[in-house]
């Protein structure tokens, strides 16, 4: 059983994390598609033969853009509450998500999914 200071310093460490990996994301996101423009935009004003190559490869590029995405939501979500251990020890549900319409039963010390004691008040 955790202590709620520990509880606390956990759900700043996940915030911290999430901020971090968010700021990845974006730097990672943003070139790849910032030089798809600038690449479709070139095709456009000097046409080639390999144009069209450019276009498929721009669209192949921006679909592993939204798996990487997509993976980024699955670790935020699922990977980074277990590793850092905001997750029920009981229903293994992610606790933050829930806090926002529960904060009461959270303030107890409490899962807002399942209502077992998950930290105690010290």
């Amino acid at each position: 059983m955790i202590t709620a200071k520990d509880f606390v310093a956990r759900a700043r460490l996940y915030a911290r994390e999430v901020k971090r990996r968010g700021r990845l994301l974006l730097f990672a996101e943003f070139l790849p598609l910032l030089l798809i423009a600038a690449a479709l935009t070139l095709n456009g004003v000097f046409f080639t033969p390999f144009a069209y190559a450019t276009l498929v490869f721009s669209l192949a590029v921006f679909v592993l853009l939204l798996g990487n995405l997509a993976l980024f939501c699955y670790m935020v979500w699922r990977e980074l509450p277990a590793k850092i251990g905001l997750l029920c020890p009981h229903c293994r549900k992610f606790v933050l998500f829930h806090a926002a319409a529960k904060q009461a039963r959270l303030d107890e010390g409490k899962c807002p999914q399942c209502e077992e004691t998950i930290f105690v008040k010290s």
